[in-house]
């Protein structure tokens, strides 16, 4: 059997960021970001969006010497006890290069 990190075609790394879960209808969700990837995100919290429901996706990373957000749509794709996993559907160019760089190098996200 397939476990998750298998099904995963990015890897993972631990970015310091708040997020807020938006939905079309108003349903919303806030909390910290646990892991980051190029596909999607984990957000800290109660789960208050359901699975499949589809939601835009803001971050903001702030570190002392700058505020990077990032925005992004997505798709609430499994719950666990602590929060919530997104799946990106639609990232612009631009905030994927920052994910990247904030996954890899800071110091090189501008």
């Amino acid at each position: 059997m397939e476990t998750d990190d298998e099904r995963r075609a990015f890897g993972r790394g631990m970015v310091n960021m708040a997020v807020v879960l938006t939905s079309p209808e108003g349903g919303m969700m806030a909390g910290g970001c646990r892991d980051l990837s190029l596909d999607g995100v984990f957000v800290c919290g109660d789960p208050t969006l359901p699975v499949g429901v589809a939601c835009r996706v803001d971050m903001t990373h702030a570190n002392g010497r700058r505020t990077i957000t990032l925005q992004a749509e997505g798709v609430v794709a499994r719950h666990t006890p602590g929060g919530v996993g997104v799946r990106f559907t639609d990232v612009a160019a631009d905030d994927l290069r920052r994910i990247y760089h904030l996954l890899h190098d800071e110091a090189l996200v501008l």
